[in-house]
């Protein structure tokens, strides 16, 4: 998952960048390909590298918009209000609340997360072979809600559920990681790193002692089992909704959601005539260019490179000057962002808020469609 994210410095960086959306996306999918060949190279198997992933703040061209969603509408006696902000700076319910009741963009979330096909045979394969349901490959979104926060007071718990198809949530309960060239593992639970692998089990525990109800699935075209089999992030736990359940209430207005572990998931609907065409499509141009790109770097590697640099310049390059491969890149991005628009059709969210007096508030909030990622309005 991402390092932590500073809103204020991606709008630094972004704001510098002068290139398309759509050139930025070529750029960053050119340079993770570079980076997933050399990991190839030194054979190191890499279980996420199917999915696409934005190199840098600078590169991934993210549009991070500060914001906050506060109940209004409520009676003046009434206490137990909550606030949803996606802005780092709002750290505070009593700042938050000084936003205009007119303010209605809680924020864009997402760094670009991951996209792609998801679902895959034998993941230790140079070129993983996919895993295809009723004949189709099906495109993923899995966008982390970075800075995303519940801003209240005596909070008990907080429920997230998707009220559509197609749209579910990853907990990210596990990831186990490489650390360094000689392949020692560590694990990373809910954003905590253990190289101690015996102290993980009991990190683990601790950490999905804090959730509850996420048994559902749904929304989703895939059951539970097919997750654990064939999804490249196969430590998440996926559902169509979860409880957060607050393991320090607090009298005073704070966040109680814990940060980056949390991530919106689309997929495609390939029963969807018009997503099955598209997927089809997009198949058919990836197909393509993963041929093309293994001839690129049988060609650069038949120059016997010497070093990690070596090879990376010769690639770059081999990239650069290939009109053809820029040409798919661009349909295959394409193809991406039509199904991405088809997957996002009037989606939405209903967030609950429990207070300690068992009193509640719902809001419902819908997602939309970034470039780079997803934004919740009222």
């Amino acid at each position: 998952m991402p390092d932590r994210f500073h809103v204020k410095t991606y709008q630094q960086e972004t704001e510098q960048i002068k290139l398309t959306a759509e050139q930025k996306n070529i750029l960053t999918a050119k340079m993770y390909q570079v980076q997933d060949d050399m990991k190839n190279l030194n054979n190191k198997p890499d279980k996420k590298r199917v999915w696409l992933k934005p190199a840098a703040a600078a590169l991934a061209a993210i549009i991070v918009i500060g914001g906050v969603l506060a109940i209004n509408n409520l009676p003046k006696s009434f206490e137990n209000r909550f606030i949803l902000t996606a802005d780092a700076a709002s750290d505070t319910y009593d700042e938050a609340l000084k936003y205009p009741e007119s303010t209605n963009i809680i924020g864009a979330f997402t760094t670009g997360g991951d996209s792609g096909p998801a679902m895959e045979l034998n993941s230790q394969s140079e070129i993983p072979k996919l895993y295809e349901k009723d004949g189709y490959i099906d495109y993923f979104w899995r966008n982390p809600l970075e800075e995303l926060k519940v801003v209240g007071k005596e909070i008990k718990n907080v429920k997230f559920k998707s009220l559509n198809k197609g749209v579910y949530f990853s907990i990210e309960a596990e990831t186990v990681n490489k650390e360094d060239k000689n392949g020692k593992e560590f694990i990373t639970i809910g954003g905590i790193s253990y190289k101690n692998i015996s102290d993980s089990k009991t990190a683990k525990e601790k950490f999905l002692s804090m959730f509850s109800d996420y048994d559902k699935l749904n929304n989703s075209q895939y059951s539970r089992e097919e997750f654990r089999k064939y999804y490249v992030n196969g430590g998440d736990i996926i559902c169509d909704e979860f409880t957060y359940n607050n393991p320090k209430i607090n009298s005073k207005a704070v966040n109680i959601l814990p940060q980056n572990i949390i991530s919106l998931t689309l997929e495609t609907n390939h029963s969807n005539p018009k997503t099955a065409s598209l997927l089809k499509e997009n198949n058919s141009v990836r197909n393509e260019r993963i041929k093309l790109n293994e001839e690129l770097k049988t060609a650069c590697l038949a120059k016997k490179p010497k070093t990690y640099k070596e090879y990376d310049e010769l690639y770059s390059n081999a990239l650069k000057s290939s009109k053809k491969y820029s040409d798919l890149i661009k349909e295959e991005d394409r193809t991406a962002k039509q199904l991405k628009a088809l997957a996002l059709n009037n989606v939405k969210l209903e967030v609950t808020t429990t207070f300690t007096d068992n009193s509640t508030e719902t809001q419902i909030v819908t997602v939309t469609n970034e470039n780079n990622g997803i934004r919740l309005v009222r």
